[in-house]
């Protein structure tokens, strides 16, 4: 909403109208009485200083219903719609009655947060499971749970099955923070057991400067979020409706304690080492750099938040919440504070910063330092030791660092792998054809010239590419070592379009404006490798170099020059 169309909404006419009024009221008494000064004696009927104050006050609460209706249009037409289709998929059936949107809860960070309430069951009806979460907005975050972190599954038992609740409940398979919980009831002069469980929601918040109609992240992050909900209740409805009426299966009641393990704990079994990968103690605060789900973050003895959205930010304003002092938030938004730095002078903050690469105040994500300290060096060790974790994690990137895993496997490859000169000059003498332009064609014999001045001209294009083609070799080498290996040739990219995505990746990676020419990077992938078949009559080759590979990947968004 404009500034003009605020000054238009409803309740600023309305308070123009009375100062209108009132003016001409006076008017015949005080005939030297201005609109302006009736507008501040409304104001001040209004408890309010004078006019201007009161208009912002007016203003504000425009801007506030604008986004509340925004917020609440947002959950129409986007993450219904959403929640519907992914549980559609799954035979789920979401009920809820879109009228029935309700205003939470304000806060002054917050005033516009819209709430929706529904019930989630399978599509046939049996009775025996439900969860009743809601679905809270705001322009700048969305959380779907029954509380602020997780979702409430309930399954019903009849009274025979209590020794299968008691086992599950006993067992060491339930793996919440939160404590399931059983009801007992009846109906219709039975008893039953209803078995409360916990998993995880669904929540995100936006990039800064976004909100959630323009953050496109957030959408895909959120979409995962309630496909992997469904994915995870439905395997616990399948192994529960198998054991309805069969009891006494040991079997089936294993396969359902399984699926409950997995409603937390669906990862593979390379997955249950420690994901710390670096701890540091500062001022008496213990700090750890962690690998989650979606990516490096930092946790600290109160909170945690992902690193490379994270910054220093220092309240003034102490509450019973927030006492006064530094604290670790995400976008540096003071509502979002997460780790409190509790007695951190400035040379604390400094070390905190230079640990983790973590910045003061509202700042640009890309602008992190994380890629240049000791943690980030830490998390390349870890790494190592565990491959098969990082590289899981990773091949989803992540949602505030989405390159950590590019940067890791960089970093690996420069320590592990020195290319030398003579590399570089070995690669050059299996394609003796090769030139700095790629493989010599027709296209680089002058017809003018007679046969020995070509072969001169060559000689010396070979020449000048083994004294200069070196440093362009070593980084598409670098870049290569994100590619994988398919079995047959890749005719969709030939040498000169990955030799651009090279040059983009070094942009992006902050190596600056490169150039690469097309015969290093054709040097380099038959120095790591890669099978080679160059193209008819041209100085392109192509390899065997799979599309999906992490390097490739990575630029699907970059724009190659």
């Amino acid at each position: 909403m404009s500034i003009a169309s605020m000054s238009n909404s409803l309740p600023i006419v309305q308070a123009k109208k009375k100062a209108k009024r009132l003016k001409s009221f006076l008017k015949p008494r005080l005939p030297e009485i201005s609109l302006g000064e009736c507008l501040n004696i409304i104001s001040r009927l209004e408890n309010e200083r004078d006019w201007n104050s009161y208009l912002a006050k007016l203003q504000q609460a425009a801007s506030t219903r604008e986004h509340g209706d925004k917020a609440e249009n947002y959950i129409k037409k986007t993450i219904l719609p959403l929640i519907a289709s992914i549980a559609a998929k799954h035979k789920m059936n979401v009920i809820l009655d879109p009228a029935k949107i309700e205003n939470c809860e304000a806060t002054d960070l917050q005033p516009n947060r819209k709430r929706i309430s529904m019930r989630i069951e399978p599509i046939q009806p049996h009775g025996g499971t439900y969860c009743e979460p809601f679905l809270d907005a705001s322009m700048t975050s969305l959380r779907f749970g029954c509380d602020w972190t997780n979702v409430k599954l309930n399954f019903i038992f009849p009274k025979e099955a209590f020794s299968v609740v008691a086992k599950l409940i006993s067992g060491n398979k339930i793996c919440n923070d939160a404590e399931p919980q059983i009801t007992r009831f009846e109906t219709l002069q039975e008893k039953q057991y209803m078995l409360t469980l916990n998993t995880s929601g669904v929540s995100d918040t936006v990039d800064h400067g976004l909100n959630i109609q323009t953050d496109q992240t957030m959408l895909k992050v959120l979409q995962k979020g309630f496909d992997r909900f469904f994915v995870r209740y439905c395997r616990v409805i399948n192994a529960y409706m198998a054991l309805r009426g069969r009891w006494g299966n040991k079997k089936l009641v294993t396969n359902l304690e399984n699926s409950i393990w997995k409603l937390n704990c669906d990862d593979p079994t390379y997955m249950a080492v420690s994901n710390y990968f670096y701890s540091t103690t500062i001022a008496g605060l213990v700090f750890h750099g962690v690998l989650g789900s979606a990516g490096p973050y930092i946790l600290g003895e109160d909170g945690s938040i992902e690193i490379g959205v994270c910054s220093i930010i220092y309240l003034e304003n102490e509450d019973n919440e927030t006492p006064k002092g530094y604290y670790i938030a995400k976008y540096g938004d003071s509502w979002q504070t997460s780790i409190y730095l509790k007695g951190f002078n400035e040379s604390d903050i400094n070390t905190l910063t230079a640990e983790f690469g973590i910045p003061r105040g509202r700042f640009p994500e890309k602008e992190t330092s994380f890629y240049q300290t000791s943690a980030f060096d830490a998390l390349c060790d870890w790494t190592v030791k565990n491959p098969l974790y990082a590289k899981r994690v990773g091949r989803d990137e992540g949602r505030y660092l989405p390159d950590w895993y590019e940067k890791v496997v960089a970093r690996k490859f420069t320590q592990d792998t020195k290319t030398t000169k003579q590399d570089f000059l070995n690669a050059i003498e299996k394609e003796p054809y090769l030139i700095d332009q790629g493989i010599r064609c027709s296209f680089h014999i002058d017809q003018k010239k007679s046969a020995e001045e070509n072969k001169a001209v060559f000689h010396s294009q070979r020449e000048s590419f083994a004294r200069f083609g070196y440093k362009e070799f070593i980084l598409c080498c670098e870049w290569l070592h994100g590619c994988n290996q398919r079995k047959t040739i890749n005719s969709s990219f030939s040498s000169y379009k990955l030799k651009h995505m090279v040059e983009a990746w070094a942009r992006k990676s902050g190596k600056g404006n490169q150039y690469v020419s097309n015969g290093a990077f054709i040097a380099a992938a038959i120095h790591m490798g890669f099978d080679w078949k160059p193209d008819f009559d041209s100085p392109n080759v192509r390899f065997n170099i799979s599309g999906k590979s992490p390097a490739i990947t990575a630029l699907k968004e970059t724009v190659i020059i």
